[in-house]
């Protein structure tokens, strides 16, 4: 919502419908980390968002937020990112 009350115009059902359509018809390999305990992002959402890219891989680090990412599960974290690189 925005401070008017209204829902912005890109979150409306026809723009969200070209929205994942374009998702879908989208070749280009893409990595998806997401923060388990991110206030800003719902990432079981976000991941289903990706969930319709033919070419996505999506993960979770549970314990991090948006700003922890780098720091709560480094190793994790570079394992996922050089994995998804050498595929």
């Amino acid at each position: 919502m925005t401070r008017t009350g209204r829902r912005p115009a890109f979150r409306t059902p026809a723009a969200e419908a070209g929205f994942s359509a374009a998702l879908r018809a989208c070749p280009v390999p893409t990595l998806q980390v997401l923060a388990g305990r991110s206030r800003r992002l719902d990432p079981r959402r976000a991941a289903a968002g990706a969930a319709v890219m033919p070419s996505a891989t999506s993960t979770v680090l549970p314990e991090a937020t948006h700003h922890t990412i780098p720091t709560v599960d480094g190793e994790r974290l570079a394992r996922t990112v050089t994995d998804f690189l050498l595929r």
